[in-house]
């Protein structure tokens, strides 16, 4: 997981790259409706709107590899209730016997922003597996970014509809070229090369593009951003069948109804 630029540009990011007030709402119904009365709760990365959730008397460790994340979009700690660790997501486990057992795993886009391909989001699985309480109510609730299968999306599509004012927002813009540029085998996209499409898109007129398409100015600084990360957005059914692999199952998912809440499925797991 390679650092965004200064982590500044992270704060362009808006839905669906980052969760909506109705995405967390239902990761808190679901810390609401778990058993435990005092739930350990890891998130996995530190995404402000579930970082701050109510976790009804339990607690919760925030995970992050990036220490410029953390210094910037961490909402701080309370003792006994929600602590930041700065470490890598992945060697988690081996740390294991210094950590009690949690409840519940969250995560907003956590298993996309490996870079590592299928290969490292099965490895955050069993890292996920290994954390968890050995019960069936143990859960395991991330937003995961999918591509769809029935996406009909080319780079020259997307220009089209995005030059006609027809995409809402520089974000889903930029999400829907990656998605076109995502490679199909490796479920892989390097986030860093799609300024290079932008600019030759718009004939280097980024500032002209920007306006026609209807965005705000700072989605000049956003679009032409070359500080971004490889990213793996495997479909749902890797997904599911990763998580199967270590004893867990798909109970629900959840989409929320904004523009292109459907790559960005909820999905929660428990372990069967």
């Amino acid at each position: 997981m390679k650092a965004w630029h200064k982590m500044d540009m992270f704060r362009l990011v808006r839905p669906p790259l980052r969760p909506t007030q109705q995405d967390c709402q239902k990761i808190q119904r679901i810390i609401h409706q778990h058993p435990s009365d005092k739930p350990r709760v890891l998130l996995l990365g530190v995404t402000q709107g579930l970082a701050s959730l109510d976790f009804k008397g339990g607690s919760l460790l925030a995970v992050d590899g990036m220490k410029d994340m953390i210094d910037k979009e961490w909402i701080g700690n309370v003792p006994n209730k929600r602590t930041v660790l700065h470490a890598n997501w992945l060697e988690l486990a081996q740390a294991s016997e210094h950590l009690a057992a949690f409840d519940i795993v969250l995560g907003d886009g956590s298993f996309a922003a490996l870079g590592g391909g299928v290969p490292q989001q099965a490895d955050l699985w069993k890292v996920a597996a290994q954390l968890l309480k050995p019960s069936p109510d143990s859960l395991v609730a991330t937003r995961h970014f999918a591509p769809l299968v029935d996406s009909k999306d080319t780079l020259a599509s997307i220009q089209e509809q995005a030059n006609a004012g027809k995409i809402g927002t520089e974000g889903i813009y930029r999400f829907r070229l990656g998605m076109a540029l995502r490679d199909k085998d490796t479920h892989q996209i390097d986030l860093s090369g799609i300024a290079a499409v932008v600019a030759q898109a718009c004939n280097n007129d980024l500032e002209g593009f920007v306006k026609r398409a209807g965005w705000p100015e700072t989605a000049v600084a956003y679009l032409s951003n070359t500080a971004m990360p490889r990213v793996t957005f495997s479909p749902k059914e890797v997904m599911v069948e990763l998580a199967n692999n270590v004893g867990f199952g798909l109970r629900e998912v959840y989409v929320g109804d904004y523009e292109m809440a459907e790559v960005a499925p909820t999905m929660v797991f428990g372990r069967t």
